[in-house]
């Protein structure tokens, strides 16, 4: 929803893109990250809210349940499953630099 990025941020995405051109393989290890949270009916819905906390928000739990209509509570809980699931904290540096770039690559390859 956003109509103006930051340089940073074009820089990032321009980055994501030359590393989708590099190949299947540089492809399946940038995605790596999100493979644990696959598998399940909750996976789609897991990943979404990641990029949006990540991406679209600024990791902001408030922002985050006001553009996904839901309760700040809910947001918290999955964070937690993902969290739980990944190993670390989501937001945690230098740990959630390769899933802030697995979310990024996913969002722009549009699964």
């Amino acid at each position: 929803g956003r109509v103006c990025f930051s340089e940073a941020e074009l820089d990032f995405a321009k980055a994501c893109r030359a590393r989708i051109d590099q190949g299947e393989a540089a492809l399946a290890e940038a995605l790596a990250p999100l493979g644990i949270l696959e598998g399940d009916r909750e996976a789609r819905e897991l990943i979404h809210t990641l990029a949006v906390y990540l991406l679209d928000t600024g990791s902001s739990l408030t922002d985050t349940a006001k553009k996904l209509f839901l309760h700040k509570n809910t947001i918290k809980y999955r964070l937690k499953c993902i969290s739980d699931r990944l190993g670390y904290r989501v937001g945690t540096m230098p740990a959630s630099a390769k899933l802030y770039e697995a979310v990024a690559i996913n969002r722009i390859l549009g699964s």
